[in-house]
């Protein structure tokens, strides 16, 4: 946003958020804290996966000085290990200014090292777009054109999984409830589910996703040459989730009552969030100054499916994978290297395998001599999508241009380490700060994120 804040806060819950119900009344505990408070390393409390590091610090020409200066202190092992992705992901915020041909797109002096288990790390540098400040990574195509501007359209997908593991609730036949996820588990088959409930509110991971991806999606539109036609899709399930749980109906461990249900509430949630989503976008696009709105439209990528599963829903019979991708091969030719594939084993699968096929629609041509850009806005788990969306390209020989800007998250939970906050683990709906300061939801993410003014309005973080 113009005049964003260059030093954004985080919200990080401890150990005591994972025990939260919604219905027992329990407390979420959460601290409030600056990426930008010094220019040391720093990881963050209760989030030990995370690390704020000065990128000068890692300057391999100045390891190298000092080396030669002072030959018996060796550099910093860490440090000089670090000094080239960080190098790297600095470099690659540069190219994408000079690609968006733009002086609004800035690397800045800090960067977010997130380690994982296996001992790698992710680096998300400090990048400033339009304004708007945040951590993000970044990622490139291997066909991309020299310049924006040599593209006849751009489109950018943002989006949202639905729910978190603790809003749905499925009852049983034998009166018991199904606590864990319902996309998670596998019910016994002497135990069949006759009812499925949600809780209407959006979750902490929901809001947060409406509100992050939104604002920067908004900001790069900013910075794009006005002369190019933008679009921009919301890419939230539907029909995906159906097919989740389509294979336990086929096997009788859900009613057709609860299928039914289940489509219901998808429905609802999937309307709900796309409301969102597009009234952050407008919102964040009026902040932004940007004076050619671009279209702005919700995906239903798999509604040609409806029809064949309203036949199997209605006569019995089930859905097979691969014959299911046959049938969307038949009527869409980019569905074809996946039908080659013979790859997906499961309803899931071919669910999940969907978003990466809409992003081949997206970023290639629909008509001879035509370029186009995708440029997906997400989540960070979500760089898969991109990774596999690639890769069918590969199989498909086609002529496929996108790249990936993941920002990150502010609300961190300290249970995983993909910045996923809130989602397989929601903190509920009563929400303390260290000083005892009660939040709601919509309260955090708005002071997580300032810049929104009053999309979200709350108190600002002591």
């Amino acid at each position: 946003m113009k005049g964003g804040k260059m030093s954004p806060k985080v919200a990080v819950f401890d150990e005591q958020a994972t025990s939260v119900m919604h219905e027992d009344g329990s407390e979420a505990k959460f601290s409030w804290q600056d990426l930008g408070a010094d220019r040391r390393n720093r990881p963050l409390e209760n989030a030990e996966n995370l690390t704020v590091v000065s990128l000068p610090q890692f300057d391999e020409a100045a390891e190298r000085s000092k080396a030669a200066h002072r030959p018996a202190h060796r550099p910093d092992p860490v440090a000089h290990q670090d000094a080239r992705p960080l190098r790297r992901s600095h470099d690659r915020i540069r190219w994408f200014a000079e690609f968006l041909e733009t002086a609004e797109v800035n690397p800045g002096g800090d960067v977010i090292r997130e380690t994982r288990g296996d001992g790698s790390a992710v680096f998300l540098p400090q990048v400033t777009v339009g304004g708007t400040t945040d951590f993000a990574l970044l990622r490139r195509g291997a066909n991309l054109l020299k310049k924006v501007s040599e593209y006849d359209r751009v489109t950018l997908v943002l989006g949202s999984c639905l729910f978190s593991a603790r809003s749905v609730h499925a009852h049983l036949e034998n009166g018991s409830r199904l606590d864990a996820p319902i996309l998670d588990v596998q019910p016994d088959s002497r135990h069949v589910i006759h009812e499925i409930r949600s809780d209407p509110r959006l979750n902490l991971y929901e809001i947060q996703m409406g509100t992050l991806l939104a604002g920067m999606t908004a900001a790069l539109v900013s910075v794009l040459p006005t002369a190019i036609p933008v679009d921009v899709v919301i890419q939230v399930p539907r029909v995906q989730y159906y097919l989740h749980l389509f294979p336990w109906y086929a096997q009788g461990t859900l009613t057709r009552q609860a299928l039914e249900q289940w489509m219901f509430l998808v429905d609802e949630r999937h309307e709900l969030l796309c409301s969102v989503f597009k009234k952050h976008l407008r919102r964040y696009l009026a902040a932004n100054e940007v004076h050619t709105s671009p279209t702005i439209s919700a995906s239903d990528f798999l509604s040609v499916l409806m029809p064949l599963i309203e036949s199997k829903t209605n006569h019995g019979g089930t859905l097979d994978p691969v014959e299911t991708v046959d049938h969307l091969a038949g009527m869409d030719p980019l569905w074809r290297p996946v039908a080659a594939s013979k790859k997906p084993l499961s309803l899931r699968d071919v669910a999940n395998t969907s978003y990466a096929v809409e992003y081949l629609h997206l970023g290639t041509a629909q008509q001879a001599g035509e370029k186009r850009l995708l440029i997906s806005v997400e989540d960070l788990s979500e760089h898969k999508i991109f990774t596999s969306a690639a890769d069918l390209a590969r199989k498909a020989d086609l002529d496929y241009h996108s790249c990936g800007f993941y920002p990150m998250e502010r609300v961190i939970t300290p249970w995983n380490g993909r910045l996923m906050s809130a989602y397989y683990r929601d903190p509920g709906h009563v929400l303390l700060d260290r000083d005892g300061i009660r939040y709601t939801p919509e309260e955090i993410v708005g002071a997580a994120y300032p810049e929104a003014g009053d999309l979200h309005p709350g108190r600002p973080p002591r």
